[in-house]
């Protein structure tokens, strides 16, 4: 009987995992002003010959196999032991790649003291890629303040690969954003132009640090800089390898690179007690509210794929309002619906969360639209009928970002991962 190849590198990610085998190699990161090196990428090998060579295809088979959260902390470990036994530290920076989706699941009991040291002895920053957080955002999001709490920083990776980096960059607060490495090689565009225009947006707001990959040659170097890049990596600086040995010249220019400031913990409150702490309500009857919300709808769809859209707390939509949510799934970044009697995935695209009839969110009225350059959000709880005997509502509406941002959170911290 023949064996399937996956069969085999499931054997193979075994022999590895089970004989302790990954290794890892380190990427110098510099400050593209002075050229000196200021951190290190940890990025995780698989034995020389083997199929399983490359963290892609290793992490592949992982999920195939049921073993994902296994790996992930294994390439960790490897790491820190790396780190352990070399030149790396403060004023110098640890990265680590973590797969978002296990990022918050605890470490097995035999690493409890490599990770007391590396919390000692180490500044360290935390990769995550968005493609989970789109997948698992529940997940993701509960795993994101597991990791600040063990006192690391954020960066967001693979930022230009996909629009969704940047509509999700407001969730996971990074205190780094990574730019892929095609911006810095391939032609400008206008799909570059607006992760330009994104990453700015970011770092003017919130003081993130923006770092470039795929540094190559001097064109790539002054390319990187008129992204707006202050520090990046590449083989012009130094190509993966051994973990260096004694301490390369220069010094971190600051503390921010590895010192948490973001917070993407979603708040206690519903969306309306969080705004209405700020904002006082105002009494509207269901058309403005209605027509309020599809103004909210409309901001989401002019963003496109750089556009999220949560809704909460309204009755089951009919057949238009899906159609509506159908069609802009397929046009911006993210759609959540959250609401009663919702079954899971109705419409292709668009993200749904069951509330039960008693749940604090079942009782409000929520509409957040979020974009790198646009937020607002909605929020309403219904009181006593008018005169007219139509629904009112006592509602609340702005644009202010750290206000939607936290509304929305609360909203996607309950979307749980697509089947």
């Amino acid at each position: 009987m023949s064996i399937s190849p996956l069969t085999d590198d499931a054997a193979e990610l075994g022999r590895i995992l089970d004989g302790g085998l990954l290794t890892t190699v380190y990427q110098p990161i510099v400050d593209l002003e002075r050229r000196e090196v200021v951190a290190y990428e940890g990025l995780a090998r698989g034995p020389e010959g083997s199929p399983l060579r490359r963290p892609e295809r290793m992490f592949e088979v992982a999920r195939q196999a049921g073993r994902v959260v296994e790996l992930d902390w294994a390439c960790r470990a490897a790491a820190l032991r790396g780190a352990r036994d070399s030149a790396i530290r403060p004023p110098h920076t640890l990265f680590i790649n973590v797969e978002p989706d296990v990022a918050g699941v605890p470490a097995p009991p035999e690493l409890r003291e490599l990770l007391d040291w590396a919390r000692a002895e180490l500044h360290m920053v935390v990769e995550l890629t968005e493609r989970s957080l789109t997948a698992r955002p529940s997940g993701v999001l509960a795993g994101v303040p597991f990791l600040r709490h063990a006192g690391v920083a954020i960066a967001l990776d693979d930022v230009g690969v996909d629009a969704r980096s940047l509509a999700l960059m407001p969730f996971l607060h990074p205190e780094v954003v990574k730019l892929d490495m095609r911006l810095v090689q391939e032609s400008p565009d206008r799909e570059l132009a607006a992760t330009v225009h994104a990453v700015a947006a970011r770092a003017e707001a919130a003081g993130t640090l923006v770092l470039a990959e795929g540094i190559e040659t001097e064109a790539h170097l002054e390319r990187a800089r008129a992204l707006g890049a202050r520090h990046g990596q590449g083989w012009l600086f130094g190509p993966p390898g051994p973990p260096p040995m004694a301490p390369p010249s220069g010094e971190l220019p600051g503390e921010r690179l590895a010192m948490p400031r973001g917070d993407a913990t979603p708040p206690r409150q519903t969306p309306f007690a969080l705004v209405s702490e700020r904002i006082a309500p105002r009494v509207a009857e269901v058309g403005l509210l209605t027509a309020l919300a599809r103004e909210l709808e409309d901001h989401a769809r002019t963003a496109g794929p750089a556009g999220v859209l949560l809704v909460s707390g309204m009755a089951c939509p009919g057949d238009d309002g899906w159609s509506r949510y159908r069609q802009l799934a397929s046009q911006v970044a993210f759609v959540g619906i959250l609401g009663e009697g919702l079954a899971s995935s109705p419409e292709p695209g668009v993200r749904t969360a069951p509330l039960a009839t008693d749940d604090r969110l079942a009782g409000e009225w929520t509409v957040c639209v979020i974009s790198p350059h646009v937020a607002g959000a909605m929020t309403a709880r219904e009181v006593e009928p008018g005169p007219s005997g139509e629904p009112r509502f006592d509602y609340c509406l702005t644009y202010d970002r750290d206000l939607v941002c936290g509304a929305a959170r609360t909203l996607m911290a309950r979307i749980g991962p697509t089947r």
